[in-house]
């Protein structure tokens, strides 16, 4: 069938009318479809953290149904842990993370497995070594997609 704009869709559903099978067929094929139409899931958060706990995360947006779990592993290291294999090979994109020079700190993130992001803060005094630093991430912009 034929793709429509929503004021031909509209159009359809008026009091009264019935629509037709062809028209409903319109209705399907003019909508996205996550599964048929490749759409991508996308996390976005922006961080928090202090001392020795785990980040604090505002959640901006989520279309993933799984529980994701921000834990602290130890001094600049923390993890991002999904309840299912969410984080495929070559289809996860991380961004978000960079320089803050407001804390004087920068961070990091990488795809460790299907269901493990790491994500470090480091101190940006030191750079280009790699310090690891605690209380860093600030109002830190996190973002994770995910293409099918």
């Amino acid at each position: 069938m034929a793709q429509k704009t929503r004021t031909e869709l509209k159009a359809y559903f008026n009091t009264g009318d019935t629509p037709t099978e062809a028209q409903f067929q319109d209705l399907i094929d003019s909508m996205v479809n996550k599964t048929d139409d490749g759409v991508p899931k996308i996390y976005r958060a922006v961080l928090n953290q202090s001392g020795t706990s785990a980040p604090t995360v505002t959640v901006l947006h989520n279309d993933f149904k799984s529980t994701f779990v921000w834990s602290y592993n130890g001094v600049g290291d923390y993890r991002l842990t999904s309840s299912a294999s969410d984080f495929l090979a070559a289809k996860t994109y991380l961004g978000g993370c960079g320089l803050d020079p407001d804390n004087a700190a920068f961070s990091k993130a990488i795809r460790s497995s299907d269901t493990i992001i790491l994500l470090n803060s480091f101190e940006a005094t030191t750079y280009p070594i790699e310090t690891l630093a605690d209380s860093k991430m600030v109002n830190v912009m996190f973002e994770l997609i995910v293409y099918p």
